[in-house]
């Protein structure tokens, strides 16, 4: 079956508050967040002054949850206990790929890369379909893939 790969796609979050901000950017210049029609720099004033309002406001919530979203080491938890477990029957590496902040979408397939993975399997782990979570990671995911 040769080496497989699983890539764990989830939301991401800020890791710290500094971070707090370019998490909240890279969320609002996703056009299934934002659905209206800016294109390039237009989009990206808009997401830049979101941002901007919304981290202030949003900096408390961060600060009860420890000064970082849970999401990140979460999300690396379920990675090594999923390794741990399909690597008792098989050649695997589990990768995380966070849409909106790091780990992103793109170091999981530069690291697939660079690891020789010859099978992949994309697992979401939003709760339900979406297109601003599932289908937005599988467009990233495809657009990545393409360069």
């Amino acid at each position: 079956m040769g080496k497989i790969g699983v890539v764990l796609f989830n939301l991401g979050g800020p890791l710290s508050p500094d971070d707090i901000e370019e998490f909240l950017y890279n969320l609002f210049m996703d056009p299934y967040i934002i659905e209206i029609p800016l294109r390039g720099m237009l989009r990206r004033l808009v997401a830049r002054t979101i941002a901007r309002r919304r981290a202030k406001k949003t900096a408390h919530y961060y600060d009860v949850m420890g000064g970082k979203s849970p999401q990140y080491d979460l999300t690396m938890q379920q990675a090594g206990a999923l390794e741990k477990k399909l690597r008792e029957k098989l050649d695997v590496k589990v990768y995380v790929g966070m849409r909106y902040f790091k780990p992103y979408i793109e170091e999981a397939y530069n690291s697939l890369l660079n690891d020789n993975i010859e099978n992949v399997v994309l697992l979401p782990l939003y709760p339900h379909y979406s297109k601003t979570t599932t289908l937005s990671s599988f467009e990233e995911w495809n657009r990545v893939t393409r360069n």
